[in-house]
């Protein structure tokens, strides 16, 4: 006979095969590791635009509510109040009719908003808000960087509406 049976070859081949396997092999951790480099360079560009569209948005929601708030101090304060806007500078001011008290400032190439030159416009650079509620004249900003864009509207009795 054979030094070793059937029945013993048959235990050792269960006890060899039944042994659990402990840690990952190499081409699974490999395929792991390509997996997530490709779904991070895949939403790497949609977390660049809505950060754009984050900048435009916080740009046009300050703006809106400083002209609502110079229409406010006006009536409060019965007094005029300019809002002017600098492109070289790209600020926008709300002061009273001297100058002498600034009560908003927005920088808009600040680290706060961090727009480019050039990327806000104004159809008028000077509007002036009288007690009564009205302003000089209507006027429509358009904020716009990398593919986003938010348009302000303002009407001379101070309605503002934004797209």
């Amino acid at each position: 006979m054979w030094p070793l049976d059937f029945n013993t070859l048959s235990r050792r081949r269960t006890r060899f095969a039944a042994r659990p396997r402990t840690g990952f092999t190499v081409l699974e951790l490999v395929v792991v590791m390509f997996i997530g480099v490709l779904v991070t360079g895949m939403s790497l560009g949609k977390l660049h635009d809505i950060s754009n569209q984050q900048k435009v948005a916080r740009a046009a929601s300050t703006i809106r509510s400083s002209v609502e708030a110079a229409f406010a101090l006006a009536a409060r304060d019965r007094q005029p109040i300019d809002m002017t806007w600098n492109s070289s500078t790209m600020q926008f001011q709300v002061t009273n009719r001297g100058g002498s008290t600034v009560f908003r400032r927005i920088v808009l190439n600040s680290s706060a908003y961090n727009l480019p030159s050039g990327s806000v416009t104004f159809s008028s650079s000077s509007i002036e808000v009288y007690p009564d509620g009205l302003a000089s004249g209507a006027f429509t900003v358009t904020i716009s960087a990398n593919g986003a864009s938010r348009t302000i509207s303002v009407s001379r009795a101070g309605m503002v509406q934004t797209q």
